[in-house]
């Protein structure tokens, strides 16, 4: 996947509608403040396409970091499976998520996480993410430069993904749902 995408690079991802509300732009000035505090020959990919019409990216960034930029538009689900597990780091900082589909995506694929610590967020992600302060492009800048050079972080919030993804199942969400409305009836 690294070689199909980013010419054999580790990368870092982004998964999702491109909207003002999931922060994507202070996610891309973070990774150029991080690119030019480490020197990293990591990438950005990015996948997700607009959602609105004013949902267009402000890519005021240098020419030289927007050249680590990949975007990829929609993706079928085989290969944003493959891509969300060959990323090294998921980035998702929203400032605004009404649940966050994709963090639970990363965690089954045991793809270390960088989230942001607003509203739904941390309590979908739990102990499998490091968070950082989605409105403050130093913070999320500092928490990947952390996670990127940090191979037991990742190693630990990897595991704890895969962990974390087993309380996401349709199986249980069924049963949960079934048993509340069986005690409904029951009580009427």
């Amino acid at each position: 996947v690294r070689n199909e995408i980013c010419k054999g690079e580790e990368y870092f991802l982004f998964v999702g509608a491109i909207h003002p509300r999931k922060n994507v732009t202070r996610l891309l000035q973070a990774f150029e403040k991080f690119k030019n505090e480490t020197n990293s020959s990591v990438k950005l990919v990015i996948v997700g396409t607009p959602l609105w019409k004013n949902a267009n990216i402000n890519l005021n960034i240098s020419d030289k970091v927007k050249s680590e930029i990949i975007f990829t538009g929609h993706l079928s689900l085989d290969k944003l499976a493959r891509i969300m597990g060959g990323a090294k780091i998921f980035c998702f900082v929203p400032y605004f998520e009404g649940f966050g589909i994709p963090l639970v995506e990363a965690m089954k694929c045991g793809t270390p996480i960088l989230s942001g610590n607003l509203t739904s967020l941390p309590e979908v992600a739990g102990d499998a993410a490091l968070y950082c302060d989605p409105m403050n492009v130093d913070d999320i800048a500092k928490k990947l430069t952390e996670l990127n050079s940090d191979d037991l972080l990742r190693v630990n919030l990897s595991s704890k993904s895969l962990e974390r993804a087993k309380e996401f199942d349709w199986n249980k969400s069924a049963e949960a749902l079934a048993s509340v409305l069986f005690s409904n009836k029951a009580k009427s």
